[in-house]
């Protein structure tokens, strides 16, 4: 079913994928993609992808901001590159989000429970608020 409606959104949003990817172009903001690893199903590492929407180089949170990074990210588009990661069997469109990998060491047996499904796009924490 993931990589069904996976094919068929990418299909439907390829014109805005494209869209967004020129607007980076066009404002010289490089790179273009947030990669980062995350913890997958069974503990399993791999590379999350995002559109960036922090500048680089900089310490402070709020200097890095910039426009079309708060416009992607208000409006959820940011999430768009993980399709990527679902296509590739690392994510599910629905499940618990993905954390990043430092967390691991930090769960106890109950905690990473989690992990015994694949990460998704978006979860029930997501959808209830």
């Amino acid at each position: 079913m993931d990589l069904f409606f996976t094919l068929i959104m990418l299909v439907v949003l390829s014109g805005l994928l494209a869209l967004i990817v020129l607007m980076y172009v066009f404002q010289f903001q490089f790179p273009v993609f947030f990669k980062q690893q995350r913890i997958g199903r069974n503990n399993v590492p791999f590379t999350i992808f995002k559109f960036r929407t922090l500048l680089e180089g900089k310490e402070d949170n709020e200097a890095r901001r910039f426009w079309w990074g708060d416009v992607l990210r208000f409006l959820s588009l940011d999430e768009l590159p993980q399709l990527w990661n679902v296509l590739r069997g690392e994510m599910s469109l629905i499940g618990p989000r993905p954390l990043p990998i430092e967390y691991l060491p930090l769960m106890n047996a109950q905690q990473r429970q989690r992990h015994q499904v694949r990460p998704g796009i978006t979860g029930w924490t997501q959808v209830n608020g």
